[in-house]
C-alpha cells in the first residue's frame, strides 16, 4: 500500500491539520463554516478516519490561509526534484528589451 494511502499518513495529515486550525484559533465549526463543509467532516479527518479529498484540502487551507504542503507531507517542491519556490525568486531576470 502506497505510504500515502497509510492510516498512519491519514493520522499525520490529520494531526497537522489539527495544528493549524488551532495555531490559527479556530474551532473546528469556524473552520467548517470558512470551508463551506461538515463540522463532523473535519472531525473524521484530524483523526485519520477519513482521507482529506484534493477539492477540500484547497478550501480548508484557503480558509486557514496556509499552503497544502502545510498541511500534507511530502508537497514540498524538493520531493518532486524542484527547486523551492524562495530559490526561484532568487534567480536573477532576464532584462526586457527596451523599445
Amino acid at each position: 500500500m502506497p505510504r500515502y494511502q497509510s492510516r498512519a499518513f491519514r493520522q499525520l495529515v490529520g494531526e497537522r491539520l489539527r495544528e493549524t486550525r488551532l495555531s490559527k484559533g479556530l474551532t473546528q465549526e469556524e473552520l467548517a463554516w470558512e470551508a463551506g463543509i461538515a463540522q463532523g467532516s473535519i472531525s473524521h479527518y484530524e483523526q485519520g478516519r477519513n482521507e482529506i479529498p484534493v477539492a477540500v484540502l484547497i478550501a480548508l487551507c484557503r480558509a486557514m490561509r496556509v499552503p497544502p504542503v502545510q498541511i500534507v507531507p511530502g508537497l514540498e517542491p524538493t520531493e518532486f526534484g524542484l527547486d523551492p519556490p524562495s530559490s526561484m525568486s532568487a534567480r536573477p531576470h532576464a532584462e526586457e528589451p527596451r523599445a
